[in-house]
């Protein structure tokens, strides 16, 4: 397996994301949608009409930029790589700095793996495939979504 399940408190943590598309959308929308109160920063020249509605609430800050090494000039618990292009170079540089990283596009490249979460009435549940199938995981989050729904009134 190579990954132990964990579930952190990200309440007043900083967290960064390198990559606007939809990949981390839907990361940060999970995890605004489970702790409002953490600091986001996104690094990216573009991002989605999505994320920029969480910029203009100042739900999240955004640093209209390409990823660049002097960028990570701050404390970090936890560093979010959504990106098409030199993802493997960004992870690097973002390790040699010390920060826990996760990299969507490979997740065996990461220190980390961003699970399928559901919540439901303080049930947690977290699903993963090791980064191997995304469609995998989506299959199975949905069929726990549908036992739980059953379960938990």
């Amino acid at each position: 397996m190579g990954y132990l399940p964990l579930h952190f408190k990200l309440k007043g943590k900083k967290l960064l994301f390198i990559g606007g598309g939809k990949v981390n959308e839907r990361r940060i929308k999970k995890i605004l949608e489970l702790e409002p109160k953490v600091d986001i920063t996104l690094i990216s020249p573009r991002i989605t009409d999505a994320l920029m509605r969480l910029v203009d609430l100042k739900r999240i800050r955004w640093i209209a930029e390409e990823f660049d090494e002097s960028l990570l000039n701050e404390e970090y618990s936890f560093v979010f790589v959504g990106v098409d292009r030199e993802a493997e170079k960004i992870v690097k540089a973002v390790r040699n700095k010390g920060y826990a990283v996760e990299n969507a596009s490979c997740g065996e490249s990461g220190d980390f793996i961003f699970p399928a979460v559901i919540e439901r009435e303080g049930v947690v549940v977290s699903i993963s495939t090791s980064g191997r199938d995304p469609s995998l995981t989506k299959a199975i989050r949905e069929k726990i979504e549908d036992c739980l729904k059953e379960m938990i009134k």
